[in-house]
């Protein structure tokens, strides 16, 4: 039994390749997909409803590189919050990569897109433990942020970033920390 909540709904942006297609965003009461199909740069599997599972989103960094080669890196924007009901929030994303081999789509148990790789190896898996603590907001939100994925096209490798927030200390200076989490502020402001 999940205690996290229910219906988690994820927003995923690309940024930096200086084109229209920078904060455009896939997910939930946003766009499917961003790019020009059938190569295109983003494509969200679908809304999960349910109170376990997952939502997939599927990144072409091959046609990002062939598109934009003048770009060495390319960042996603991750968002998520909690549509129906929020327990204690906490969520995990993970990041495959893969060497080569073909990205090839199939349907989840709750009715989802998600990918196979076929042909190639898995380069790179990390989980990332998260929360999210906006929701239940029944309605669409921008989310919460959950980080930065930069992608570097040479040697082809994902790096997860978890976000920064700035804050205004008791004496009026601001303060970066990451996740909000290791921030404490004592009497001087520090």
């Amino acid at each position: 039994m999940s205690f996290d909540g229910t219906d988690l709904d994820t927003r995923t942006a690309i940024l930096g390749t200086g084109s229209e297609y920078d904060g455009q965003t896939v997910g939930w009461a946003e766009q499917n997909t961003v790019g020009t199909g059938p190569n295109y740069y983003l494509q969200w599997g679908g809304d999960n409803t349910t109170p376990s599972g997952y939502e997939s989103v599927l990144v072409n960094m091959k046609q990002l590189a062939i598109d934009f080669p003048l770009i060495s890196t390319f960042e996603l924007r991750l968002r998520t919050y909690w549509y129906r009901t929020r327990l204690d929030g906490n969520l995990t994303i993970q990041i495959q990569t893969f060497n080569g081999g073909t990205m090839v789509p199939f349907t989840t148990a709750t009715g989802q897109t998600d990918w196979n790789n076929s042909g190639g190896t898995l380069s790179q898996l990390v989980t990332i433990p998260r929360n999210s603590p906006t929701g239940p907001t029944l309605m669409s939100v921008p989310g919460d942020e959950q980080g930065i994925i930069t992608y570097t096209v040479a040697p082809r490798t994902a790096t997860y970033t978890p976000p920064t927030f700035r804050r205004l200390t008791e004496s009026g200076d601001i303060r970066e920390t990451e996740d909000g989490l290791n921030e404490r502020i004592t009497e001087d402001g520090y």
